[in-house]
């Protein structure tokens, strides 16, 4: 939360983006769905914005596959799947190889 905090002090995007993400994970390895989803998705969204400026698909693409599983563990399976299917489109495009 204090990496967020200075990120976003510092205007810079990229960063606070991943830091959400992170926290996501964390709340997701702790089983709190619902805090989970909500950083998942603000970090997506800043990184949506990101990847328009600076093209860093990657952590687009590997943020996508982190909320879907974040979604299929909670049992939410289409949501899942659209967000799997998103991952995968990207990577394709950029032809990378999410591991």
């Amino acid at each position: 939360l204090t990496a967020a905090k200075i990120a976003e002090e510092s205007n810079n995007k990229k960063d606070f983006a991943l830091t959400n993400i992170t926290i996501g994970d964390v709340y997701s390895g702790m089983g709190n769905h619902e805090n989970s989803v909500e950083y998942y998705q603000n970090g997506i969204k800043q990184l949506r914005e990101t990847v328009q400026v600076q093209g860093d698909s990657i952590n687009l693409a590997s943020a996508l596959l982190n909320a879907g599983d974040e979604y299929f563990n909670a049992g939410k399976y289409e949501k899942a799947m659209s967000l799997f299917y998103e991952s995968s489109f990207i990577c394709n495009k950029i032809k990378f190889r999410l591991l």
